[in-house]
């Protein structure tokens, strides 16, 4: 549900299920995300963060990926 409300309000972004963060980080390690966006826009961030700021999802920002184990 939440998902679903997410993927249709906030625009500009890929968004991939299961993504292995593996693919992100600079060791290649990682299990999988539950949702991974890719914002092609700076208003998509500030959308995505706006959500995250109204309490409806949990986010962990990557930057680089570097020096990050997960």
């Amino acid at each position: 549900m939440w998902k679903k409300r997410l993927f249709e309000t906030v625009k500009d972004c890929q968004w991939l299920e299961n993504a292995p963060l593996s693919d992100y980080t600079t060791f290649r390690v990682g299990g999988p995300a539950t949702v991974l966006a890719k914002q092609q826009t700076g208003e998509a961030l500030c959308a995505l963060l706006d959500r995250v700021e109204q309490g409806e999802i949990t986010v962990l920002l990557l930057g680089n990926g570097s020096k990050l184990l997960v």
